[in-house]
């Protein structure tokens, strides 16, 4: 851990699964509170430029939760040529604010954190919303963001077998490897040739993906049984993991209305072609809520996430409190 007058979290500090209980305890906190305005939580700034025929972006997203007399800002960059660097497509910080002082607390690896809430609210949807016994979990994609999901899902749900599918057959056995040495060997873990396989007899679809095409990666017709998916990748407000036509058999649940009408795909496109009424949209502060009124056993649920500012800040006020600092 790097020593500074303000403490740093790094990423190897956030690697480790034992955090993913508390963060997603931190977010089933915090969701309510979204729900009822009661964050203060301006637009997110964003800086675009090209690198190529790549679209570089600067995200800037300040938050402050007047009740906790915190507030936290974070800024991130994606940058697509990254992959090509062996570097992660997210970077970042996260600097977290106590409102009493105005000092800052703590800053934190923006893209460790990312990665980390983003595999924590799929937990939390998952814990929710996906079946109390689904064992097979399909994971789409091998990146940073994919290894938190499959914390978090393994967190929540009695996991057995993952089917794993990516661009590259190495990414996806690298991943499988990360995973027995993480998880153990009662795991069973399949590498599979195409997605389609990889999503075939499964219970829970996880899509976490650096797409930036409009073309589904998932077919609505390969998923069969499947009762949960989570669909948290693509690297525009374009882009689309799943087939749009998915939402019209499923129960669609988003962080907010705002933020999916504007940066996710897939929702977009199922409005665009008479798939999904933006007025059923289901946020999931809603469903923290009142999770019995949602029926978890005989429909589709698709949970789509682009991430907000409030789950940034909800993690690291949790990190503060749960990783010894020094």
């Amino acid at each position: 851990m790097t020593t500074m007058q303000t403490p740093f979290l790094s990423a190897s500090d956030l690697n480790d699964p034992a955090l993913v209980p508390y963060a997603i305890d931190a977010l089933r906190e915090i969701f309510p509170a979204l729900l009822n305005s009661k964050l203060e939580m301006p637009e997110r700034t964003l800086l675009t430029t090209a690198d190529g025929l790549q679209q570089r972006q600067m995200l800037v997203s300040p938050i402050a939760w007047p009740d906790a007399n915190i507030a936290s800002v974070k800024i991130t960059t994606l940058t697509p040529t990254n992959r090509d660097r062996g570097l992660q497509l997210i970077q970042g910080l996260v600097i977290l604010m106590d409102l009493v002082n105005g000092r800052p607390q703590i800053i934190i690896d923006g893209g460790a954190l990312t990665a980390l809430r983003t595999g924590a609210v799929v937990g939390l949807a998952a814990d929710l919303l996906s079946p109390p016994f689904a064992h097979r979990l399909s994971v789409i994609g091998t990146g940073i963001q994919a290894r938190s999901v499959i914390d978090a899902i393994l967190t929540v749900r009695p996991i057995e077998q993952i089917n794993l599918a990516s661009r590259t057959r190495t990414g996806a056995e690298v991943l499988a490897a990360w995973i027995y040495e993480r998880w153990g060997k009662n795991i069973t873990v399949h590498v599979q040739d195409s997605v389609e396989l990889a999503v075939t007899n499964t219970d829970i679809i996880c899509t976490a993906t650096s797409t930036d095409s409009t073309i589904p990666i998932v077919k609505a017709d390969w998923g069969g049984n499947a009762a949960f998916y989570a669909v948290i990748g693509g690297i525009n407000e374009d882009a689309c993991e799943v087939e749009p036509v998915l939402f019209e058999s499923a129960i669609a649940v988003v962080e907010t209305r705002e933020g999916a009408l504007a940066e996710a795909g897939e929702i977009r496109a199922a409005i665009k072609a008479n798939h999904l009424n933006p007025d059923d949209l289901i946020e999931l502060g809603t469903v923290v809520d009142n999770p019995s009124a949602f029926n978890k056993a005989h429909q589709k649920v698709i949970f789509r996430s682009v991430g907000n500012a409030a789950e940034d800040l909800a993690v690291a006020y949790s990190l503060l409190h749960k990783i010894e600092i020094t």
